[in-house]
Formats: structure tokens, sequence, C-alpha cells
């Protein structure tokens, strides 16, 4: 899609390409911690991450520095992975591994032999989203599905797997019609009991998308439209009729778990676009006014709210709700989602730790207070690549990595 960069000052542009830069010379000099994960090669915390931002910034600037300590990164992730041990999801294993290299071959950064490089892993990898799926852990990010954005992503190129047939036969299986025409999915929780966790990370909205995905790619398109309008009615059911937000956290043994505040995770943000996604891409107009109507009842929330974010990274931090605001006026163009974007923003410019000729931000850890994080999900690699987006003509389609595109 065409994408219009928010800033169209010059001067405010380089403002926001020193930024970049600074935090790029930042990344890994701050120091070592267990949330500060750039010597592991995963894709949300270590240098897959790492790989995305260089790439995008080269594309931008042209200048072969980044090109070079792009391809550097790679060399470095490769080698990791026959020294570390890692599971097969998408967040910290191989199948974000397996996404980001698929993604940078799609978007010709990286010239390689997706089935060559992959081919000692490309069977576990749908064994472990089978093993996942049938036992009930659909989670996307460290779950059953993780292999099924992979998947997705290379569909770009024209190959749709025969897999992700089967993706959406686990989805249908897994899904509970608490009465005709509603569908939810009950998360595994470990120690406690099941919950329907309605957060684009790890519930209903999130599924939404992906099933929207294999719809537009003509995947079983009659089981697709019924779980999604079917998610839908039961996400109507399940709001706040006067509330702040419109969703809650997660429905446990009948019961609203909290109000959400404005965050891409969790709430209304991330059901908002997920909604405006999933009605684009099965052709459902009502799904996707649905979508906006709720993104504007957020845009009214940051006069009020901005100021109760802690952190500005894209998980749950306001670098992410700029991100997401920024998408929803390039596929909508309404001028609420540009000032909202812009406004998140600077507010996350305001949030930047500048050391000497290098920039940091702090994520907040609960018990460990504020930690330094460089990674994508959390860290400064994911807020450096979400500034880039407010000045760039390119597509950030990284974030699909976090089902925004």
């Amino acid at each position: 899609m065409a994408w219009t960069p928010l800033i169209t000052d010059r001067n405010e542009a380089e403002r926001i390409e020193v930024i970049i830069y600074k935090i790029m010379n930042g990344i890994g000099r701050t120091e070592r911690n267990g949330f500060n994960r750039i010597a592991d090669a995963t894709l949300m915390y270590g240098k897959f991450g790492l790989s995305l931002l260089n790439a995008y910034v080269y594309r931008y600037s042209n200048d072969q520095k980044f090109f070079s300590s792009f391809n550097s990164i790679i060399e470095d992730s490769l080698d990791m992975l026959s020294l570390q041990e890692s599971d097969f999801s998408f967040g910290k294993g191989y199948a974000g591994f397996a996404w980001c290299l698929q993604h940078l071959v799609t978007e010709q950064y990286l010239d390689a032999d997706i089935d060559e490089l992959l081919s000692d892993v490309s069977d576990l990898l749908l064994s472990f989203a089978d093993e996942n799926l049938e036992s009930g852990d659909y989670d996307f990010m460290l779950g059953g599905l993780g292999p099924a954005i992979y998947l997705l992503e290379r569909a770009r190129t024209g190959y749709v797997d025969p897999y992700l047939s089967r993706v959406v036969a686990h989805l249908r299986r897994l899904a509970i019609s608490p009465a005709r025409g509603e569908y939810y999915w009950e998360q595994i929780i470990h120690d406690g009991p099941r919950r329907v966790n309605l957060g684009i990370a790890h519930g209903i909205p999130g599924l939404m998308v992906i099933i929207s995905k294999c719809y537009r790619l003509g995947i079983q398109r009659e089981i697709c439209r019924d779980l999604v309008g079917g998610a839908w009615t039961y996400l109507q059911r399940n709001q706040f009729v006067d509330g702040r937000s419109c969703f809650s956290y997660s429905i446990s043994e009948g019961q609203f778990q909290g109000e959400t505040a404005l965050r891409w995770c969790y709430g209304d943000i991330g059901i908002s676009i997920a909604l405006l996604l999933a009605g684009q891409n099965m052709g459902w107009q009502q799904l996707s006014s649905e979508g906006i109507r709720i993104g504007l009842r957020c845009v009214q929330r940051l006069d009020n709210e901005l100021s109760f974010v802690e952190d500005a990274h894209i998980c749950h931090g306001v670098g992410g709700i700029a991100h997401v605001l920024n998408r929803m006026y390039q596929y909508t163009g309404l001028e609420p989602f540009r000032s909202g974007a812009l406004y998140c923003l600077q507010n996350t410019i305001r949030r930047v730790i500048s050391i000497e000729d290098y920039i940091t931000f702090k994520a907040y850890k609960g018990d460990f207070g504020e930690v330094p994080i460089d990674g994508l999900m959390e860290g400064s690699a994911g807020i450096a690549l979400c500034l880039l987006a407010m000045i760039d003509t390119n597509e950030p389609r990284w974030d699909n990595c976090f089902l925004l595109s």
C-alpha cells in the first residue's frame, strides 16, 4: 500500500532521524540484565529483531553502513542458532526466526533460499503447531499459532502452504459456541482457571486477524467467515456499557477482569485495528467500521490517559500506540488518527534517555524497576522502527509480526 509520512517538515524529519541513529548507537551499550537479551537470536528480544531495524533504516537512508550492519547481524544470528537452545514459538523461538528470514527475503533485503535455511526445522515447526493447537494452546506469540504467522508471511510470495487449512480446522475445533452464531476461545493458564483473552497479543482479536488472512488467501472461506463473525458477536456481547474502555483484559469465570489502558497488547487499541484489518481482509465493511469507531474513541482518551502509560515501547508503551494510530490513519485517511499518532510521537520522544552520543529507553519491569531493553517488542529497536514509520515513504511491513498489516 502507499505510505504517507506523517512528518512532512524536513527539519522535524531530520530531528527524528538523529534520534533513530542515536538509538541505534545505543543498542548493545546498556548494561546486561535478564530482560536485555541482545546476545540471543530471538525475534522479539534478540538479534533477529535488530536485523529488521537495520534493514529498514538502510532502505530509508541508502547508507551502506546499515546494510553492512544488517549482514553482520544476520550472520551472527544464524551462528547463534546452532549454539543456543530454543523452542519453536514465534516470540522466542524458531517460528520467529523463520518469519524474519522469510520477511527479509520477501522484502528483498536478503538473498537466500528459505527452504535450504529452514530444511532442518520446517517439519518440527508444524509438529510444534499441531501439538500445541491440539492441547488448546493457540497463542500466536508463544504457542501453536506461531508457525502459522511464518506461513502467512510466506504466502506473500504466492505459495500458500496447505497446512494453513489445518490451522483453520484446529481453530474451528477449539472454538466454543455459547449461542448460535457466537464463538470464543479459552486461553490455557497453567497456574489458574482458563479465561477468554480479549487482547490482540494473546486472544480473540489476534485470532480474528489470522483467520481473516486465511480467508483472504481463499482458505476454507465459509468456516473463516463463520468464526470471525461469531467472534465479533461474542465481543459485542461482552463490552462495558459505561466503561472508560470498551473491553476488559479478559473474562474469567464469567467476570470481566478490569478496564483496559491504551496499549497494543490488550484493550481497545489492539481490538480496533484487528477489526479494521479483519473487515478489510474479508470485504466486510461493517466490521471495519466498528474498528474505526472504537479507534476514534481511543483517540479521545489520549489527553486523559497517556500520562499514565509508563513505557515507550511497542508492546504496552506509547510508541506502540503511536504506530497503531499511524496505521489506522494510513488505512482510513481520517485526521483524528493522524493527530493522535503525532501526539503520541512527541510523548515518546520526551521519554528518551540521552547519554553522550547515544539514546536509550527504559522499560518498567515490576520488582526489577526500570531497565534498559534493546529489543523489538519492549525495547529501543521497536521504538526506532515506530519513529522511522513517521518519516518514511516505505510501508513498514515489519509490523506483520504484530498483526498490524
